[in-house]
């Protein structure tokens, strides 16, 4: 299939109900949280605002874990503006509150959104929540309000999506 594929009407509808689970955000103080990161080497430039971390990086702010080959961070002033992560692969997770259980993904390259709290999963990109899997070529996920988009590549694999059967009221799922 050519152009960007979309789901089927029973996968959209897994998918809604997915999202309709009880309101879990990220943790609730991500946006106060010290923005960490460790790398082999850094590269910073100040007038720009962005810093490159290169060599087994790890970034973590909240509740939000990136691990990666690269990751470039850009700011404005003294405040977080994006991450754009590189990697074989980048492996991203984020541990909720509430009932839902923690997300996971990992693709080619991921960019964190700060302003939007968007995480866009770029090339074999998969995401994974109780059980339930995503995999595409791009993954769009909101953090705040669990909202994802997939799309297919042009002349690639179609987007992929396992549903996890649960017991009503088990594990966040709804009743």
């Amino acid at each position: 299939m050519t152009g960007a594929s979309t789901m089927s009407w029973r996968a959209a509808l897994w998918l809604a109900a997915w999202l309709a689970m009880p309101a879990a955000q990220a943790l609730a103080a991500d946006r106060d949280q010290p923005t960490q990161i460790r790398a082999d080497h850094i590269e910073a430039n100040q007038q720009t605002g962005v810093v490159t971390y290169r060599g087994h990086v790890s970034f973590s702010r909240g509740g939000i874990d990136i691990q990666a080959d690269q990751v470039e961070v850009r700011s404005r002033g003294e405040q977080l503006q994006s991450v754009s992560a590189y990697g074989a692969p980048v492996r991203f997770r984020q541990q909720a509150d509430g009932a839902r259980a923690e997300i996971r993904g990992q693709a080619a390259r991921v960019d964190y959104r700060a302003d939007s709290r968007v995480v866009v999963l770029r090339g074999q990109a998969r995401l994974e929540q109780h059980g339930d899997v995503f995999e595409a070529a791009i993954l769009n996920y909101q953090l705040d309000r669990s909202d994802l988009r997939a799309e297919g590549a042009a002349g690639q694999d179609r987007i992929q999506a396992v549903l996890t059967p649960r017991q009503p009221g088990r594990n966040g799922s709804p009743p």
